[in-house]
């Protein structure tokens, strides 16, 4: 599992990498290398990944620099005290 957040950063190439078809994945946690066999799964592995990261809602900073986007139809209730709801003496 990858995750993407605003850090996330992709390099490639053996100038990025240090190996001819290799694929440098950056994230504020890690530094994953990998390495394609031929061309081919290089470019397609590039091309799948730079797919992700334009779909992906995480990237970009949300409101309060959060990486979750504002959630506009949730189903979620406030309640702002609970305590006979969650109290042994439910009434």
């Amino acid at each position: 599992m990858l995750l993407f957040d605003h850090n996330f950063e992709l390099k490639y190439g053996k100038e990025e990498t240090g190996r001819r078809f290799g694929i440098a994945l950056l994230t504020t946690a890690r530094k994953l290398v990998l390495e394609a066999k031929y061309l081919f799964g290089f470019v397609d592995l590039i091309a799948s990944i730079k797919d992700a990261l334009r779909l992906s809602p995480y990237v970009d900073l949300h409101r309060y620099d959060s990486f979750a986007p504002i959630r506009e139809k949730a189903t979620c209730k406030w309640f702002v005290d609970g305590e006979v709801k969650y109290s042994n003496n439910e009434k």
